[in-house]
Order: structure tokens, then sequence, then C-alpha cells
């Protein structure tokens, strides 16, 4: 039996290409349950183990912040590992791009890739990032940099975003935008002000600002050069 890798994707691209992307997987995801196997387009290669195919497709085309007909969301199962060169292939044939997050914990596997005007960009974790927690039999939940959390997916989540930042930071060097919960916050930063609106560290250079009741946004200047000092600058 293999080990599943959950895929999640997110195309996007104007209305008719992304129409063309959902009929494509309705039509897999019918076949899938009529032949009972996994399924790949006509146009994408088979390997000799059937080690690409589809399986469990699950469609959603409601994609936060994005227009409904501009966006798809597609989630399903792989065996062992994810098919980025597929979706590649997919996305190249309808001409779209696409957000593609995959996993398969047991294996360490975990990563984002995401494809735009025909570029892939990919990041993923490695062994030595799966080294930086542990789990504890005991208590069942993880320990990272010394706090205790309560699931794995979190601490993996901080550990792509910080590699995404430091990948960044080494090429072009920007301000870089992420959200968390002030749960996160304060397990990431317990000394941070979190109840005020804006925030500003001298030594990190990150900005805290309060969206609203629960999600909180920090801007990090990756060239390590402060650059803003009051809100109205944010």
């Amino acid at each position: 039996m293999p080990n599943w890798c959950l895929n999640s994707v997110v195309f996007s691209g104007t209305p008719d290409k992304i129409k063309l992307v959902l009929n494509l997987f309705q039509e897999m995801q019918q076949k899938e349950i009529k032949e009972k196997s996994g399924q790949l387009p006509d146009f994408v290669e088979h390997d000799e183990y059937n080690s690409k195919f589809i399986f469990g497709i699950e469609m959603d085309q409601e994609v936060e912040g994005v227009f409904f007909d501009e966006a798809a969301s597609i989630r399903f199962d792989t065996k062992w590992s994810p098919i980025v060169p597929t979706i590649v292939q997919i996305a190249d044939h309808f001409m779209v791009g696409f957000e593609y997050d995959y996993q398969e914990v047991g294996h360490q596997v975990y990563g984002k890739a995401v494809y735009s005007n025909k570029v892939l960009t990919e990041i993923n974790l490695d062994h030595s990032d799966f080294e930086q927690f542990t789990y504890n039999e005991k208590s069942g939940d993880y320990t990272f940099n010394g706090v205790q959390f309560d699931s794995e997916s979190e601490i993996l989540e901080m550990l792509l975003e910080k590699k995404r930042l430091k990948n960044r930071s080494m090429t072009k060097g920007a301000l870089m935008e992420m959200c968390f919960t002030k749960e996160q916050l304060r397990k990431i930063d317990p000394s941070l002000p979190i109840d005020l609106p804006v925030y500003h560290s001298e030594d990190s250079h990150y900005h805290v600002m309060d969206y609203n009741n629960s999600v909180f946004g920090i801007l990090i200047d990756m060239r390590g050069l402060p650059q803003f000092k009051e809100n109205k600058d944010l």
C-alpha cells in the first residue's frame, strides 16, 4: 500500500480557462468513481508505476480573495509524493497559473509550488527542518523552540514560511507580509506588545498590524533596514 500525499492546488486564470480546468477535473472525478482507479488527463504522459495518477478529487470554486470565476481549488491524493511536473503540464495546456501545496509528513514531504507566467517557484522542507521539532509521546503535543504546539501543522507552516522568506531575502530583498493569529504571535515572540495596533522592532525589523480582533500581519524588512516609524506609513 502506498503512503498518500495530500495535494491542494488553486488554479488561477481567465474565467473561460478556469471553466476548462474544472471540466477536466470533473471528468476525471467521474471516471475515477466509475473505473475505481486513479486518473490523468490524456495529454499527460503516464509512467509504468502509475505513480503520477490522481485520486480522490474534490473541487471548490470559492477561493478567498479571488473572483469566483477566476480561480478554482482542487484537492486530491497521489501516491508517495507530489506531482508538480504533471500540474505544470495541466497549467500549460490551459494557459493558467497555480499555487500548489502538498504534504506527506510520514516521509517528511511538505512544500509549496507557485507557477506564474510559465515560471515555477518551489520550496519545500527537508530532513533538517523536521529535526527542529519533537513529538512528545506522553502529552501528545509537539515542541518547537521550547514552545508546545497541539499539532505539527502550525510548526510546518512556520518553517516553510521562514524558508520562503529567507530565500526571498537572499535573491531580491523586499518587504514581505505574513499573517498569524494572536496565539501564534505569542509563541513566535512572547515579548510582543500585541495589544498595540502597530509595533516596530529595531532589532528584528518587523512591524505588527492588527487586522481585526484575531489576525495580525507582520511586515518584515528583508533588507534589515527599518522602513517605517509611524502608523500612517503602513
